[in-house]
């Protein structure tokens, strides 16, 4: 239990972390790269997860959480806070238009 809190420690402290430095990144690089770049990298990772379940157990609770860890890397650079930006510049539009 307590390694299971641990985990969940770690993933929303790296999912913090890595959030503020894609906010910066987005200005920089664009929304459009650092999704083409880190949705192969996440579905990768998926698949690295999957099959760190076929190793052998002394390794395998190691691997399934470093890549674990690294997809959350990934998403919150990516896909992470790609709604909060995407819903600000909706709200912008739609307050344009007359009818909204």
């Amino acid at each position: 239990m307590l390694m299971m809190r641990q985990f969940s420690l770690g993933f929303g402290a790296i999912n913090f972390g890595v959030a503020i430095i894609a906010a910066f990144l987005i200005d920089k690089v664009g929304r459009r790269l650092l999704l083409l770049t880190t949705f192969p990298l996440m579905s990768f990772l998926q698949l690295a997860i999957g099959l760190s379940f076929g190793v052998w157990k002394a390794h395998r609770h190691g691997l399934v959480v470093a890549f674990a860890y690294l997809f959350c890397v990934a998403y919150s650079i990516g896909e992470g806070p790609v709604p909060l930006v995407g819903g600000q510049q909706h709200n912008d539009w739609c307050l344009k238009q007359s009818n909204c």
